[in-house]
């Protein structure tokens, strides 16, 4: 639960700590500074009452109690440890450095779990001695005490059992990210879970499917049931707040495609067309406004043309003169352009100039040196990081 400020007075019983202005006068973490060491930062204080109680100089609201865990994760920003991120100015070395300590802290529980499940697994072992010693009593006799005891092992091995069950999925689960190189936030999403769910509903001769499946049938059905969330979702909240549609024209693997989305206020900008434009080209059409406009019309209607007020498109000529048909069409609407696409063009056409050329193509040989290269890239990151004071922090070349 997070912790509620305090507005009682309160008079200091602790050692007084440096200003917030103290931390600004350092770019990069001081060499005595230890992030562990939480209350070198934040003043503690004992109330009146006797009660204990701190407060962050970055953004002045008090606390209860006093949990250095706590007051880590406020400083840190981080979402979680049952304590609201501190919302004022903060030096970001100040906050790395605090980040940089919990994910410490959660290393070592995380040997330490490792550890006791170790330790599991060599008992669960021994119960299984234990249990095979038992049963071989119980055949020799019919003593109802040994029973009774057979069946309490039993039902600890059982136990045992499920929890070294529970680690092994753990590990499989793991073992499916590393090995397919997915993201490591797949174990504990929301789609692993129900994944998961059903797995415990399908009965003993389910069969996955195949790679041909996957990225045939059901890559259509996946598709056509997020259009339809996607649709939903966007239909619900524009006649509320109204919607903006973006567009703009992509050639991916040399197949040329126009990408339409919806902007909303709640969410990321969800795709509402991927038009292919393979087969009109090869009919001899092209991606002028015409075909632009005609693609977007059917978008905006099944959305409900009156809701979408505004129209995001590209610099180009084609997309602008697209932008032209669908205001006349519909009035009410507003009209902006992308300036970053025709930007990247001109700093191209900048960059032709031989005196830039030249210095560009310097820069690549360099950057190529120190990263195509093991021993030249193995020197830079050592200097690189005695120049950080021995941070760790990763300092990389930019690439022109």
């Amino acid at each position: 639960m997070v912790e509620e400020p305090m507005e009682d007075a309160v008079e200091s019983a602790f050692t007084q700590v440096p200003s917030k202005d103290h931390w600004f006068q350092y770019s990069i973490a001081p060499d005595d500074f230890d992030a562990e060491k939480v209350w070198k930062v934040i003043q503690r204080f004992r109330t009146l009452l006797g009660g204990d109680s701190w407060q962050c100089p970055f953004c002045g609201v008090f606390f209860k109690g006093h949990h250095a865990t706590k007051a880590t994760f406020h400083l840190s920003k981080s979402v979680g440890g049952g304590i609201k991120g501190c919302i004022g100015r903060m030096p970001t070395w100040l906050v790395e450095s605090f980040k940089e300590a919990i994910r410490q802290k959660d290393q070592i529980k995380n040997m330490r779990k490792q550890i006791t499940l170790k330790q599991n697994d060599h008992a669960l072992s021994s119960i299984r001695v234990q249990a095979s010693v038992i049963e071989e009593g119980q055949k020799r006799s019919s003593n109802s005490a040994l029973a009774s005891s057979s069946k309490k092992v039993q039902r600890t091995m059982h136990d045992t059992s499920r929890a070294a069950a529970s680690t092994q999925l753990s590990v499989a689960l793991c073992e499916l990210v590393f090995a397919h190189g997915l993201s490591d936030a797949i174990p504990g999403s929301n789609a692993m879970k129900r994944v998961l769910k059903l797995a415990r509903e399908a009965p003993s001769t389910y069969v996955p499917p195949d790679k041909d499946a996957v990225r045939g049938k059901y890559l259509d059905q996946n598709c056509s049931l997020r259009e339809t969330r996607a649709l939903k979702l966007v239909r619900d909240h524009s006649e509320i707040y109204g919607c903006s549609l973006l567009s703009d024209g992509a050639t991916i693997h040399g197949c040329s495609l126009v990408n339409i989305l919806a902007g909303i206020p709640i969410s990321l900008p969800p795709v509402m067309e991927i038009v292919d434009c393979t087969d009109h080209l090869a009919s001899g059409g092209s991606k002028d406004s015409l075909f632009l406009t005609t693609e977007m019309i059917p978008v905006a209607e099944r959305i409900g043309s009156r809701n979408v007020y505004l129209y995001i498109l590209d610099g180009t000529s084609n997309e602008r003169s697209s932008g032209e048909m669908l205001e006349e069409k519909y009035p009410w609407t507003t009209l902006l352009h992308g300036s970053e696409h025709v930007l990247s063009l001109a700093v191209g056409k900048v960059c032709k100039i031989p005196e830039f050329a030249e210095l560009v193509e310097e820069h690549g040989e360099m950057y190529s040196w120190f990263t195509h290269h093991q021993k030249p890239s193995a020197i830079f990151q050592k200097y690189a990081k005695q120049f950080n004071r021995g941070t760790g922090r990763k300092i990389t070349i930019m690439r022109a």
